[in-house]
């Protein structure tokens, strides 16, 4: 298969990826194991209702990566 295991989606297969995500690094079928799921599974892995540690942690992370 592929490189990771013939997975679905990498980084994709996200419902939305800014607002409201349906998986952040999940929607896998197979990344290291037989998991369906790697990372999340869960409906918001950074995000809750607010959705602010998403938003928060991207420009936190652009922000260390542009700074240097």
């Amino acid at each position: 298969n592929y490189f990771f295991g013939g997975s679905y989606h990498f980084f994709s297969g996200s419902y939305d990826f800014f607002s409201g995500s349906y998986h952040f690094f999940s929607g896998s079928y197979d990344f290291f194991s037989g998991s369906y799921h790697f990372f999340s599974g869960s409906y918001d892995f950074f995000s809750g209702s607010d959705r602010f540690w998403t938003v928060a942690t991207i420009f936190s992370v652009v922000a260390i990566v542009s700074g240097r």
